[in-house]
């Protein structure tokens, strides 16, 4: 599998972080993370393209992509951890739809007029992805 999944390092708050140990890449693993990402950046450039310059495009995809490694993150703590499912949906798929440099940009083209709008716009999607992947995450995991 290349990667030694451990139980998580469950904290005295009740956060958690998965432990991972003997990191290693296998060729199958590299290709789940390449067939993940080319999913993701095509639904990504899908949901871009049907909005179509709408300035929400950036902010639903990080907000899908995030809540997506949430769930994953959440039921593999629930059921076992599994490289292979992390490798395809988390860093391929989640990876590959999400764009918070898009968002940087953004943020800085919403603020070319008004620069607290830019700055707020880049803080609530950011904010928002990191709360919809933690929520995900705990309402999975059980």
């Amino acid at each position: 599998m290349g990667l030694a999944a451990q139980p998580p390092d469950i904290r005295a708050d009740g956060s958690w972080q998965p432990t991972v140990t003997g990191a290693r890449i296998t060729p199958r693993l590299a290709v789940l993370v390449f067939l993940g990402g080319t999913a993701g950046s095509l639904v990504r450039t899908a949901v871009e393209e049907i909005a179509s310059g709408r300035g929400w495009a950036t902010a639903v995809v990080n907000l899908a992509g995030s809540l997506l490694v949430g769930v994953v993150l959440g039921r593999l703590r629930r059921v076992g951890f599994d490289a292979e499912r992390i490798a395809f949906l988390a860093i391929g798929v989640g990876g590959g739809l999400t764009t918070f440099s898009t968002a940087i940009v953004d943020g800085l083209e919403i603020g070319a007029d008004n620069p607290l709008l830019g700055v707020t716009y880049g803080a609530v999607s950011i904010t928002l992805a990191l709360g919809a992947m933690a929520l995900a995450a705990r309402r999975e995991a059980g």
